[in-house]
């Protein structure tokens, strides 16, 4: 489940409800992004692989679906940080790309990955 960030990692970026819970909070400018509470979030959900795994996929819809990219893609990197998240699938829907401007996580697709995109009015 999403922790989010604490008031103190939040350092100014503003929360329209205090109890409400993330993966991170975006900073504003998107030149200069950064997702605050997601290094923390990442070895939440690393733990959680680790204590109740193993799992066959992960699921996320928007701003977990954005989270699901950023744990695939670090996977795929071999990034210590995600050792235990180890899937055979990956679900994302309605998601959108990272903008963190982090050289960590600038940049972040997913390599070699079949993909299967649908789209449709409902």
């Amino acid at each position: 489940a999403a922790t989010g960030a604490t008031a103190e990692e939040l350092n100014g970026v503003e929360q329209s409800d205090p109890n409400s819970r993330a993966w991170f909070n975006a900073t504003d400018d998107p030149n200069t992004m950064q997702y605050v509470g997601l290094e923390t979030s990442i070895a939440s959900v690393n733990e959680q692989f680790q204590r109740e795994g193993p799992f066959d996929g992960i699921l996320g819809f928007s701003q977990g679906a954005c989270m699901v990219g950023i744990l695939s893609s670090l996977r795929q990197r071999n990034c210590a940080t995600v050792s235990h998240v180890n899937v055979a699938w990956a679900i994302m829907i309605s998601g959108f790309y990272c903008r963190d401007s982090s050289p960590r996580f600038s940049g972040l697709h997913l390599q070699e990955s079949p993909l299967k995109h649908s789209e449709g009015n409902v």
